[in-house]
């Protein structure tokens, strides 16, 4: 399998996973914190596939020859991995049913866990923004639908998405 390949599928995944992760009670508690440690780690290994633009660009990052909109995406993405990792510590800390060993009744863990997924949610949707033409054209590929049938399914999709997370929310 192609690695963009692997990338478009492992972006779906954490895409529903994270959809659902944002009403912990969307399917239950244990869901909840087993399923927002999976995102983080589908989203580590999604950061290793992208391991060469991520060293490439940060090379060259304060280079005047650089786009400033890849400097951009470059930001936007240090901004989610700083926040998933904290998503993933905060977790940790506030949970009621995995890892209640380890876990503290500290409110600043909840109010943190809180912010940076809120946080996190408009620093995914600016990345996908940004690699929106890529996407697109990787499931052109991947599902050959006609035009007529692929713009309202899309369409569809996303209003059903953005339902279910103003609803979660």
């Amino acid at each position: 399998m192609k690695k963009n390949t692997v990338k478009i599928i492992l972006d779906v995944i954490m895409a529903v996973l994270l959809v659902l992760m944002y009403n912990k009670m969307s399917i239950s508690l244990t869901f909840h914190e087993v399923g927002g440690l999976l995102v983080c780690g589908l989203f580590l290994i999604h950061k290793v596939l992208n391991w060469d633009w991520i060293i490439n660009i940060g090379k060259k990052l304060f280079a005047k020859s650089l786009p400033a909109r890849t400097r951009f995406c470059y930001f936007i993405d240090t901004l989610l991995l700083l926040c998933v990792i904290f998503i993933a510590v905060s977790g940790i800390m506030i949970s009621k049913v995995i890892l209640t060993d380890i876990s503290s009744q500290s409110m600043i863990w909840k109010q943190g866990h809180y912010f940076a997924s809120a946080l996190t949610i408009i620093l995914v949707g600016v990345h996908t923004g940004l690699h929106w033409s890529f996407i697109k054209n990787m499931f052109a590929k991947l599902v050959k639908l006609p035009r007529v049938i692929a713009k309202p399914a899309g369409i569809l999709i996303l209003v059903v998405v953005l339902a279910f997370g103003g609803y979660s929310l």
